[in-house]
């Protein structure tokens, strides 16, 4: 096989999101506007949930539309989040993107474009790309010169087309157990809706107490890269929580707002991502984004983390804030939980449990293969696949 490298900036460009002001934004894509996404929207995969709105006349350059197989990156954000990078799948919508995100896009004719999105994306480049940040006190900036000068390796087109073809197969395979994880939600959904959506209701705020989140001063380093997890809202994903992202260090607990629950304990997202419950595994600290819950005694946490997950459209319904929407401790107090006994909560909640521990066995093949795909990654651009 016959391999080369080529410098990024030779094959590949990045192009700058718009500007525009908070009184163009429209919160849904209706007929006569057109999709913005934003920091936000860059998830592992691009999160369609929460698209602004805008007139198109405020794209002035052609380039800014969003193509099918484009990358999306994260280029403002705080200093571990940048360099964050998603793909862009073919849209319903006509869109563009924002200024705290760029795009960048490559030369078809030398790079095939899934192929470039398995590099870009792969752990050794996402670390190289994020030390590329230029940090400020709150926010680091991805310096654009540094990653045009790194080296990409390029075999022909055809090899490049068999490689991703190949890393696509064993995404697939992940995407087939997160397809399962979510069908065992659903069924979690299905049996409380039966048995107890239509009860006489109690309110949240009457059987629990709440905590608050905080986060460490990014600007200190010795409050991160500890072994104590720490999550965001981003964090939180199909209502079950992605532990391998952040960990902060017993300084960066003792000397932040953060609060560290233990395993067993039910998160509640009540901003950038309201409405999202989840259950930590282990014990777990967390941002001001998020509350955790302690029950009174006599109620189960499974039931109520699944009568919480009905509560999502009022929380959503409620929120509120120019830019970054939230909900008050208020509304948080007024969920809906069905009034019901212990036995019967006890019960369903050793149901959800099963199905929970099914979930987390997916959860942990998953991680085994996370750990394959990092092996082919390393393979297929090391010319050994």
């Amino acid at each position: 096989m016959i391999r080369k490298n080529a410098r990024l900036g030779d094959v590949a460009e990045f192009i700058r999101g718009i500007t525009f002001e908070p009184k163009d934004v429209h919160e849904v894509v209706k007929a006569d506007l057109i999709g913005c996404m934003r920091t936000k929207n860059v998830q592992e995969k691009l999160d369609l949930n929460d698209v602004w709105g805008l007139d198109r006349r405020l794209v002035k350059n052609k380039n800014q539309f969003l193509i099918e197989g484009d990358l999306l990156i994260s280029t403002a954000n705080s200093w571990n989040l940048v360099g964050k990078a998603c793909w862009v799948p073919r849209l319903s919508y006509e869109s563009t993107f924002g200024g705290f995100i760029s795009v960048l896009r490559v030369n078809q004719q030398l790079v095939h474009q899934k192929y470039f999105y398995y590099w870009f994306t792969s752990k050794y480049i996402q670390e190289l790309v994020r030390s590329f940040g230029q940090k400020t006190t709150n926010i680091s900036n991805l310096n654009f010169s540094r990653v045009l000068n790194l080296e990409i390796p390029l075999p022909s087109l055809a090899e490049q087309h068999r490689i991703a073809k190949i890393l696509d197969d064993a995404e697939l395979l992940k995407a087939k157990r997160e397809m399962t994880v979510s069908k065992l939600n659903d069924l979690a959904q299905s049996i409380y809706k039966e048995n107890f959506l239509k009860l006489p209701i109690i309110k949240l705020g009457e059987i629990c107490t709440f905590q608050n989140g905080g986060t460490p001063s990014k600007s200190i380093s010795e409050y991160w890269d500890g072994n104590i997890p720490w999550i965001s809202s981003a964090d939180i994903v199909d209502n079950e929580i992605v532990y391998d992202r952040n960990f902060i260090t017993q300084e960066g607990l003792d000397n932040s707002a953060t609060n560290l629950s233990p395993k067993g304990s039910i998160l509640v997202v009540t901003r950038t991502g309201v409405g999202k419950v989840a259950i930590t595994r282990k014990p777990t600290a967390y941002s001001q984004d998020v509350v955790a819950l302690t029950l009174k005694k006599g109620f189960d946490t499974n039931f109520v983390a699944e009568a919480l997950k009905f509560n999502q459209p009022m929380f959503l319904s409620n929120a509120r804030g120019a830019t970054i929407k939230g909900i008050t401790r208020g509304v948080l107090e007024s969920a809906a939980i069905p009034s019901v006994d212990q036995k019967s909560q006890e019960a369903f909640g050793a149901l959800i449990g099963a199905i929970n521990q099914n979930k987390e066995n997916l959860l942990k093949a998953d991680n085994k293969m996370n750990s394959f795909l990092l092996s082919l990654q390393q393979s297929a651009f090391s010319g050994k696949l």
